[in-house]
């Protein structure tokens, strides 16, 4: 192809190339030229900081929905009211500055005030695809030296949870000739129907050979292997004074429910401490409890959370509702990590806290109160949608129900029909169980009554138990 390649490029071209010398050999019998050698895979790393940054004059944004300002090698990128699973996205012409290269480093600094994502593909011609988007030569990508999802099928490399104020190191592994790069921000999950906000900024692109840069002796993969990746803190410390046997919420005495088999749970102190060893990333798994009691109208589920964990733990957060909308009946509307915006999924549900290591956050999150607040759920590493397998644990603390224009009744004031100690309250559903606890016969009220007077006679007990219909 001479100058046709680039996938929905409607240039016109003209050119005069020639085409000769075409030969073939089997491995080994080439002898290299004096003083030539191959690039080992056992050289020093790279020192990125010795290569210059390439300048793209023009990026150009796929629909004008993206304000872009070029500042030499640097490239801020601000959207607004964007909508997700468009692809829309912002293409950097690479001219000839990725030409025999395999490897590409940039860094993506995030401006706003939420957490922001971004897909990145190393377009051109991929000599690794055969079915789908060929256009796309990813083969692997880290961020701050950790693996992250590449799409062998559909291409490009996904890089999510960029916190506000940070700026992340990116480098891809590509096979083939790439001509430019594509980036989408914020606008590569599937079926997203949410809008976002971002300011973000592309800065210090640069391209390397294969053999310059040290390959890792696992080669990073979307493939998640089945040995544990995120490894407990410490050896385990017995700790004895773990002695309560629940928590208050609202005045409310409240134990978690759930997956105990997964999530071991103990209470000192009115907090929950979480642990666990066998967390996998697309079991879902959740601790909860119910909160019908002590709803009302409460509008907004305030928490703070420790991570104990010497790595990012990933928490998910749903407030279960009577009432499905989408795929989901968690009614979260927004949710805050220290007053910064997380990503909140009103599609498949939750808030999507990533806390850092060792850190202990604030979380808030603002429900649909109309669809009737059920219950408060936690995921804590389980709904990534991988196979890995996480260990460590969380405390969690400070739980209050806030917000609405009615607070709930007083201890001292009738609760309606809120179940007594003595009466099961039921586990809250998982998105895939039913949802609506079914009363048991000893629980269950009768109130009988007839649409023809003149047929039927009905007398209900005085504890409304029981209804005899005579009927002539």
């Amino acid at each position: 192809m001479f100058d046709s390649s680039t996938y929905q490029d409607t240039k016109v071209y003209a050119g005069d190339i020639t085409v000769s010398n075409i030969k073939f050999a089997a491995y080994g019998e080439v002898k290299l030229p004096e003083g030539v050698t191959l690039p080992s895979e056992d050289e020093e790393e790279i020192n990125w900081a010795g290569i210059n940054a390439i300048e793209v004059a023009e990026p150009v944004s796929s629909d004008e929905s993206h304000t872009i300002t070029v500042n030499g090698a640097s490239y801020k990128v601000v959207y607004t009211n964007l909508t997700g699973g468009t692809y829309n996205n912002v293409k950097f012409p690479l001219g000839d500055a990725a030409n025999g290269k395999n490897y590409v480093y940039l860094k993506v600094t995030n401006n706003g005030t939420a957490v922001a994502g971004v897909r990145v593909d190393v377009f051109g011609d991929a000599t690794n695809k055969t079915t789908n988007n060929k256009n796309v030569c990813n083969v692997s990508a880290t961020m701050n030296g950790n693996p992250v999802s590449t799409d062998m099928d559909w291409g490009g490399s996904t890089f999510d949870n960029i916190a506000a104020g940070a700026t992340v190191e990116l480098i891809i592994y590509f096979e083939g000739t790439a001509t430019d790069l594509q980036i989408m921000f914020d606008s590569f999950r599937y079926q997203d129907t949410n809008t976002y906000n971002g300011d973000i900024t592309i800065s210090d692109i640069k391209f390397a050979a294969k053999g310059e840069v040290v390959l890792p002796s696992e080669e990073p993969t979307v493939e998640p292997t089945d040995e544990p990746t995120n490894e407990p803190t410490e050896t385990p410390v017995v700790d004895n004074t773990w002695t309560d046997t629940k928590v208050t919420v609202n005045g409310a005495d409240k134990v978690f429910v759930g997956n105990v088999d997964t999530y071991t749970i103990v209470y000192k102190e009115n907090k929950a401490k979480v642990s666990y060893t066998n967390a996998v990333g697309n079991s879902y798994h959740n601790v909860n409890f119910a909160v019908n009691d002590i709803a009302g109208t409460h509008d907004t589920f305030t928490v703070v959370i420790t991570n104990n964990n010497n790595r990012v733990t990933y928490v998910r957060i749903n407030i279960n509702s009577d009432t499905k909308v989408n795929n989901t009946n968690a009614s979260n509307v927004s949710g805050t990590m220290n007053g910064a915006e997380v990503y909140t999924d009103t599609n498949w549900g939750g808030s999507k806290f990533e806390i850092p290591a060792g850190a202990t956050v604030t979380c808030v999150v603002k429900f649909d109160v109309a669809r009737g607040t059920k219950g408060i759920e936690f995921m804590i590493d389980s709904f990534d949608g991988s196979t890995t397998v996480s260990s460590g644990s969380i405390i969690i603390a400070e739980m209050a129900l806030s917000g609405g224009s009615v607070d709930v009744p007083t201890e001292d004031e009738p609760t309606g029909d809120v179940p007594t100690e003595d009466e099961p309250t039921g586990d809250i559903p998982t998105e895939d169980e039913p949802t609506g606890d079914v009363p048991t016969e000893d629980e269950s009220v009768h109130l009988v009554f007839s649409t023809d007077a003149s047929q039927y006679t009905i007398v209900n007990d005085s504890e409304a138990k029981t209804s005899t219909v005579t009927y002539t």
